[in-house]
């Protein structure tokens, strides 16, 4: 029997630990479907790689192996929760910025300011997981020749070699943001 908002007498008697856990349940129940489904498609695409390379197809096949490599990199970086910020969206966001200022993307070896611990954790745990090739900051800057304001709010990104798009990872402060960039509401 359903109540006015759809849910049964004992989705409404649960605690919010336990609808908490409920979603878990459910998160992890839909990420094993996605999984499998993603382990069947790249098992088709090695399989028609494997045929372009019996009919002598070398270089069509080193491509398809390409493409399977990232598209699993991809699944295990959203399986994560990494959220993709694409090249497009990026671009996107620096035209809606005021005349005077523009992104930049520094790569961390080269960031001269100082995250906080939170970031710096997460920075830690992205490193361990091993799905990034590298990782950069994206800040807002003055349009300026070598000037960089070193107390922006910046975000944390990682990037796949093999693509322009950039994966989020964390962001501190509010000079930008990730739902800026997505055009998210607040």
């Amino acid at each position: 029997m359903y109540n006015l908002f759809g849910r049964t007498k004992e989705e409404v008697s649960r605690t919010p630990e336990q609808e908490k856990i409920v979603q878990v349940m459910e998160l992890i129940k839909s990420t094993q479907v996605v999984m499998g489904n993603t382990k069947t498609k790249a098992k088709k695409i090695e399989t028609y790689a494997g045929k372009l390379r019996e009919l002598g197809m070398i270089s069509a096949a080193e491509k398809e192996e390409r493409n399977t490599e990232l598209y699993m990199r991809e699944v295990d970086i959203a399986t994560h929760g990494y959220r993709r910020i694409s090249f497009e969206k990026l671009k996107e966001h620096e035209q809606s910025l005021p005349e005077k200022f523009e992104l930049r993307i520094d790569n961390i070896h080269d960031y001269k300011g100082s995250p906080p611990r939170s970031v710096l954790r997460k920075l830690a745990t992205a490193k361990r997981r091993e799905v990034f090739n590298s990782f950069s900051i994206i800040s807002v800057q003055e349009k300026q020749e070598e000037k960089q304001i070193l107390d922006t709010d910046p975000i944390l990104v990682g990037q796949l070699e093999e693509s322009r798009d950039y994966y989020y990872i964390d962001e501190w402060g509010s000079d930008i943001s990730i739902k800026d960039i997505l055009g998210e509401k607040k």
